[in-house]
């Protein structure tokens, strides 16, 4: 049950964005995603039975590359990443195992989010590879026909599987409709979520243009050369550039971390930060923030 922070907006009657805080989910939209995921999973389990020409939900294994960063993370932090480092691909068990070691400790959010970025994008195919987030064999979208087109060509699919005398004729009229629906479903979905993100930053920032000069607790989100991301509790994120620290030669290591030649500290994933709002611009959703010395909470 990996941890995935989703921000909610509050707008005024002008449409302006006055809060933004993370969004939770009760217990009965927690069963109706669980009984939405059986449902998916037995379509694509018939389907995949019936050999129908079909619009799986995929989400391959992750690639080394990104298993080996999520190592570094989790040795620096002091769990076992033993689970990660045998020989073959690693299993949806694997990052299970890392995030019980988390669970109840400090660094279970980081962590969580790390498995996250560590993951494949999930995708649209007509082969049926797994769903390895979920570790399940099959897996589609299926209960949303009104709102997402996968789930409706599904349906078109499975209503032609029904009243279909002979399997060639089906194979035959929905073979390249498939692969067609799962590739522009695919494209579609990348452009709709990049759409998203951008406008979820725009509102962000024009909540933030309220705060320019405040101080707030917040942890490392993301590491690069130049700076780190700092995350605040309320979901909203900002860039601190490195020449921000005084009295400080920090390095970028190359994959998590920044380090303090003359101290020795190290700024990664999950480090806490007091920050100070620097600057908010609204046209391009981006946040500034600068150091402003150690943690309220220590």
């Amino acid at each position: 049950d990996l941890e995935s922070t989703e921000s909610e907006f509050t707008l005024d009657e002008n449409g302006v964005c006055i809060d933004v805080h993370p969004r939770h989910s009760g217990e009965a939209e927690q069963m109706i995603e669980y009984l939405m995921i059986t449902a998916n999973r037995a379509a694509a389990m018939l389907a995949k039975k019936a050999k129908l020409p079909f619009v799986y939900r995929i989400h391959e294994s992750p690639s080394p590359d990104r298993v080996q960063t999520l190592i570094q993370l989790v040795d620096a932090v002091g769990l076992n990443s033993k689970p990660l480092k045998k020989k073959g691909k690693v299993e949806p068990a694997d990052f299970a195992d890392i995030l019980g070691q988390a669970a109840g400790t400090p660094v279970q959010k980081v962590i969580s989010h790390q498995l996250l970025r560590t993951m494949a994008k999930a995708r649209y195919d007509v082969n049926p590879v797994g769903h390895f987030g979920l570790a399940l064999e099959d897996y589609c979208h299926f209960t949303s026909p009104i709102r997402r087109y996968p789930d409706t060509a599904i349906h078109r699919i499975l209503s032609a599987a029904l009243a279909a005398k002979e399997k060639q004729d089906l194979s035959d009229r929905y073979g390249k409709f498939a692969a067609e629906a799962a590739k522009r479903s695919s494209d579609a979905e990348v452009r709709a979520m990049t759409a998203e993100r951008s406008a979820e930053d725009c509102y962000m920032a024009e909540y933030m243009t309220r705060h320019v000069g405040e101080a707030y607790d917040g942890v490392v989100s993301g590491v690069t050369q130049h700076g780190v991301f700092v995350e605040l509790e309320n979901t909203v994120e900002g860039f601190v550039p490195m020449e921000s620290f005084p009295n400080s030669d920090y390095t970028f290591d190359g994959v998590l971390s920044q380090v303090d030649s003359r101290t020795g500290n190290r700024l990664t994933i999950g480090t806490p930060l007091h920050i100070r709002v620097a600057s908010a611009d609204v046209a391009s959703g981006r946040i500034d923030f600068f150091y402003a010395g150690e943690t309220e909470s220590k």
